[in-house]
């Protein structure tokens, strides 16, 4: 019974680390080219007990804890303590603007950041502008690089962007994007503005880059909103699970062995 209610609380806190990334990935919804991040559990309160290595590679999708009554006990089935959140990488709307410096990529691939310290910094979202020094420039204040690793200096009058990446001004060529790839793994790391990588990135190829358009956040509403009824759910059921168990443990103490 002990087992039963520490599993119960290891899925109870699972639950709330679920809640924190669809909560994450809901505030998201309007940011452009942001990812939506999937909450897998990791199984491995049943590895804790035994004193084994958690493992690094987390199982399909489950619940944090399903509450089954079997001879007057209550059981739970699955306890997780551990909650992975890889990227959903799918590609997301592309939404027209009419901004000259809004990019959007269509096909896989990341624009290029200088972060800070001179940090590589890959992201989806192409709305940019002019910095202060004529740079193209991020939100965040990062500047934008081209092929060769250098900022793009945009400085000026009108901008032209080509679907191969070439950025123009008043005609005149001043660098082409630097489209780079990821390998999905354990490798990338979300940041603010994008994601840094552990791993070296890969040349991008069959990509399109639209002039004027932004790319969307791929979050799907509706169905994070399911996710977090789900969740909220097998929350509830885990706290049946931790009331069941601590009535029959006290009946086992208050009862169980008493002389009539």
């Amino acid at each position: 019974m002990l087992t039963g209610i520490y599993r119960a609380t290891m899925g109870m806190r699972a639950g709330l680390a679920v809640q924190d990334v669809i909560a994450n990935n809901l505030a998201n919804v309007s940011t452009a080219g942001y990812k939506r991040r999937i909450p897998v559990y990791e199984d491995i309160a049943a590895a804790a007990l035994q004193g084994e290595t958690p493992p690094r590679t987390p199982p399909a999708p489950v619940r944090p804890a399903e509450l089954i009554i079997r001879d007057g006990v209550a059981e739970v089935t699955l306890s997780a303590t551990g909650v992975a959140a890889p990227t959903d990488r799918s590609q997301g709307e592309a939404r027209y603007t009419g901004q000259k410096m809004d990019l959007c990529i269509q096909g896989s691939g990341f624009f290029v950041l200088e972060g800070p310290g001179g940090q590589r910094i890959y992201t989806r979202s192409g709305h940019f502008y002019r910095g202060p020094d004529g740079d193209l420039t991020s939100l965040q204040g990062f500047r934008v690089l081209d092929d060769r690793e250098r900022p793009i200096n945009v400085d000026g009058g009108e901008i032209t962007v080509t679907e191969e990446g070439d950025v123009a001004v008043d005609g005149q060529i001043r660098g082409r994007l630097l489209i780079a790839d990821l390998v999905p793994g354990e490798g990338m790391q979300p940041v603010e503005g994008g994601f840094i990588s552990q791993r070296p990135p890969v040349p991008a190829s069959g990509y399109v880059v639209r002039q004027g358009y932004l790319e969307t956040s791929n979050v799907n509403p509706v169905q994070e909103m399911v996710a977090m009824i789900s969740c909220m759910r097998a929350y509830e059921a885990a706290q049946r699970a931790i009331s069941a168990a601590d009535a029959a443990l006290g009946k086992a103490v208050n009862e169980v062995g008493r002389l009539s």
